[in-house]
């Protein structure tokens, strides 16, 4: 069940067939993309989802998902073939069972959002929120890379001198090693930390980077529970109570630790069980499987 060329749009009245169009009621629809959205999904692009498949126009009826290619050419898909969708850096990411997935521009909720939403089921997403260690990776890689720079354009015309003379361990070729060896470890930095979970009715993402440039998917498909394990840190008198929730997933067998609460005995212990009960119960409605319970829960 994929996607099927077609030349009727829901509310047009083709030559052929001057009724079979005007009779599919239109749900919902979208006209053409502004300019800022379409330099937002341009600049947003990606091997899976390049700008050539984004979508210009869409019509929602009661059974069919209708689109406009930005080439011109239409085509059309089974509302039962959309299994949900993600939403992220500006893009709506539809997935289609055994198809291209549809690329729209974020547009807030509109209607058509709204209207495929009630019709695919979907409950929304989860992500770990970017916290304390987003901020400090960023300030260190871009004080880092400052540093690193300045040094490269201090000894970059001393140290091809020394080089050129084989004087290897010289100050200004240290400078220079010190200096690229700084900007590489930036690169390193904000290609893959810190790490970010997103889970949607797709499956769940492991994003890595400041820029998200790594992402790692693993479909709605393979997850076969939820787990959320409470256990005694350091004796139970005097230590912490450690909350622990976990997808797991099939084929083959796999587990992601999406959280982790902390609390000591007493009023934090019930704050960090609570929150990563909230988490839990969000995983397990928004995947449709059952929520495990062990330990000291």
């Amino acid at each position: 069940m994929s996607w099927e060329a077609t030349e009727t749009w829901p509310g047009e009245r083709g030559e052929g067939a001057p009724f079979r169009a005007a009779a599919e009621v239109v749900v919902a629809r979208r006209d053409a993309l502004g300019v800022v959205e379409r330099l937002r999904l341009w600049w947003r692009s990606d091997p899976d989802h390049p700008f050539s498949v984004v979508a210009r126009r869409v019509a929602l009826t009661s059974r069919w998902l209708f689109v406009e290619s930005r080439a011109g050419g239409r085509r059309r898909v089974r509302l039962d073939a959309v299994r949900g969708r993600r939403k992220e850096a500006g893009r709506l990411l539809y997935a289609i069972a055994d198809g291209v997935d549809l690329v729209l521009a974020d547009r807030g909720g509109d209607a058509l959002e709204r209207a495929l939403d009630q019709a695919t089921g979907s409950v929304g997403e989860w992500r770990t929120r970017p916290g304390l260690t987003f901020g400090c990776v960023g300030i260190f890689a871009f004080s880092l890379l400052f540093v690193s720079v300045s040094l490269v354009l201090q000894y970059h015309r001393g140290a091809m001198d020394r080089l050129a003379r084989h004087l290897w361990t010289s100050e200004s070729a240290l400078g220079l090693y010190a200096g690229v060896g700084g900007a590489l470890l930036v690169l390193l930095l904000v290609t893959f930390f810190p790490r970010r979970l997103v889970a949607d009715s797709l499956g769940l993402t492991s994003v890595r980077g400041l820029f998200g440039w790594i992402r790692d998917t693993k479909p709605v498909e393979r997850v076969a529970g939820v787990r959320m394990h409470g256990h005694i840190s350091g004796g139970k008198s005097s230590g912490s109570l450690v909350y622990t929730v976990t997808v797991v997933f099939d084929g083959p067998p796999e587990e992601v630790q999406v959280h982790v609460g902390v609390g000591h005995m007493g009023p934090r212990a019930v704050r960090a069980r609570a929150s990563a009960l909230e988490v839990a119960e969000r995983l397990s409605k928004l995947y449709g499987v059952e929520l495990q319970r062990t330990g000291e829960v």
